[in-house]
């Protein structure tokens, strides 16, 4: 009893009938006291594409069983691979690898296999798409280009110079050079003149380390602003892409994933925030860790002009005789782009945003039970799958009026509501947005990673469709490789990402996202996942509208 079928008992499972009587001593039946019909549970029709989702899995399966082989041992066993509609949310396919046979539960549970499945170190049960935690690497990079161009941070056809690392003076020994840390390119040697286009298709390290954190002393305050992007402007970019809250999408167990901050670093470990921190959050290293879902979520919001949609499996609602209940319609979960709003439409912000500006009066703490700002007469149930509006912040008088977006079947129990964030240094708190310029420059930068010389991405530039994307190389150090001994300091192992959207010269129809743990390259391991399934999505589509077309000839 798992995933869209737990998440939607209440709808799938239907109401048992009751029948009530009174009987004698004999127990023979004298009357009826109460008879109520059982109802019938409600169907569900998803957006799951069966041929697709095939043919992602085994696009992910062979490139692991490639990366074993090539290596002589077992690197990697797991993976995860999303396809998406950017323009509406609607997940077309989700592989987390590896996956346990479903038909082995269908009639009654076979113990035997539920035990080996249960205690399978690789957790099969877990559905790493959307519950498990990973440093998202290079591919954050994009969050981080957005908001140093909207925070004019640096103008995108500005260089900086890479000469294959930046030297970060110790703060107790600034003039002694040999206790400097080194903040490495993973190209030796640098990218020599970088400007921002460049840096997201070469994926410039040291481009991103100064965007993020600066380069005091050494790039003028007039080309760069003295302490980059900075964390706590990070912070806003971040949750306005959907990071820290659950983006709704309708499974159980999804993860809110992490973007942190000096309190957050404070709270948990008792020390400072560095500059060496703010360098490494700007490229998805360090503290971050994010979901395979929310991060091709957050890409998708860039690559649709700055509508962040909540992520469905659900195509439509049908009752047993097939009328539609509920239709699917997109579903906002976070405007980026005021340009993509019409005129006289309010906006729409996050839980854990309208939690941080309102506080106590936040739906996150009025609406959570456990909270002791808890308002039942503020929060009522049946606005849950509503979007709720929310009085304007006296801090961001200059915006429109906001709400906020309730996900179906959402109940304020996943502890949202955190005095600690809204008493912080947060507060006053802006919320992030971005334009249409600064969007299209990151465009380009991913479709600068497919078409130019030492782009990334080079081998995602397919013949019949124009892609753009973006590679990830994430180092990690977790619960599995501490114990075997790889994480050594230089040399940490990494898992490999890439995402992909498409077409990128007209309104973009498809994203996918690839994620091999461990994999190490993502431009090695995970594009050659994302290709295979891309290629296999216009191959379906045109195959599925040729025949359409034969059908209409033939019924003419």
């Amino acid at each position: 009893w798992e995933g869209i079928e737990r998440f939607l008992e209440n709808i799938l499972g239907g109401q048992r009938g009751v029948r009530r009587r009174e009987v004698d001593v004999a127990g023979e039946e004298v009357r009826v006291l109460e008879q109520i019909p059982p109802t019938p549970g409600l169907n569900v029709r998803l957006t799951l594409d069966t041929e697709l989702q095939a043919a992602a899995e085994q696009a992910l399966k062979d490139r692991i069983t490639l990366v074993n082989s090539q290596a002589g041992r077992i690197v990697t066993q797991q993976g995860v691979v999303i396809a998406m509609n950017p323009q509406t949310g609607e997940v077309l396919a989700m592989v987390s690898w590896p996956a346990y046979d479903n038909s082995r539960f269908a009639r009654a549970i076979d113990v035997e296999y539920y035990l080996d499945v249960l205690e399978d170190p690789l957790r099969p049960l877990v559905n790493n798409a959307i519950k498990s935690l990973y440093p998202p690497g290079s591919i954050w990079k994009l969050v981080t280009a957005v908001g140093a161009l909207e925070e004019d941070v640096i103008e995108p056809e500005t260089r900086l110079f890479d000469g294959g690392e930046l030297l970060l003076p110790n703060s107790y020994a600034p003039n002694d050079r040999a206790q400097d840390q080194r903040f490495v390119c993973w190209l030796p040697g640098g990218h020599g003149s970088v400007n921002m286009v460049e840096g997201i298709a070469w994926s410039c390290d040291v481009y991103f380390y100064q965007v993020g954190g600066g380069n005091p002393g050494r790039v003028s305050p007039q080309v760069l602003r003295e302490n980059g992007l900075g964390i706590r402007d990070l912070f806003r970019y971040a949750t306005a892409f959907g990071i820290g809250s659950e983006l709704g999408i309708e499974l159980p167990f999804e993860n809110a994933g992490r973007m942190p901050d000096p309190d957050w670093k404070r709270r948990v470990y008792g020390e400072s925030w560095s500059t060496g921190d703010t360098y490494n959050a700007a490229f998805g290293q360090g503290y971050v860790l994010v979901t395979p879902l929310q991060l091709i979520n957050s890409v998708a919001a860039i690559a649709n002009n700055g509508i962040l949609y909540q992520p469905t499996i659900i195509r439509e609602i049908y009752d047993e005789e097939g009328n539609i209940v509920q239709p699917f319609e997109p579903k906002i979960l976070r405007t980026v782009n005021l340009d993509e709003v019409p005129e006289g439409d309010v906006i729409v912000l996050t839980l854990l945003e309208d939690m941080i500006i309102h506080g106590p009066n936040s739906l996150a703490c009025t609406c959570e039970e456990d909270s002791e700002w808890y308002n039942p007469a503020r929060c009522d149930p049946e606005n849950y799958r509503s979007q709720v509006d929310i009085d304007p912040d006296p801090f961001t008088t200059d915006m429109r009026e906001y709400r906020v977006h309730i996900p179906l079947n959402y109940t304020f129990n996943g502890g949202v509501c955190e005095p600690l964030r809204f008493a912080t240094e947060l507060n006053p708190y802006t919320p992030a947005f971005a334009s249409t310029e600064t969007l299209q420059v990151v465009r380009e930068g991913m479709r600068a990673a497919v078409t130019i010389e030492g782009g990334t991405a080079k081998a995602a530039n397919l013949s019949f469709v124009t892609v753009a994307g973006k590679t990830g190389t994430a180092e990690y150090c977790d619960d599995i490789a501490r114990p075997l001994g790889l994480c050594v300091p230089g040399n940490w192992p990494a898992h490999a990402w890439f995402v992909a959207y498409a077409p990128y010269d007209t309104d973009p129809e498809i994203i996918i996202i690839g994620f091999v743990y461990n994999g190490g390259e993502g431009s090695q391991v995970a594009l050659p996942v994302v290709v295979q399934t891309m290629e296999a999505y216009f191959r379906l589509k045109n195959e599925r509208e040729n025949l359409a077309r034969e059908d209409a000839v033939a019924s003419s």
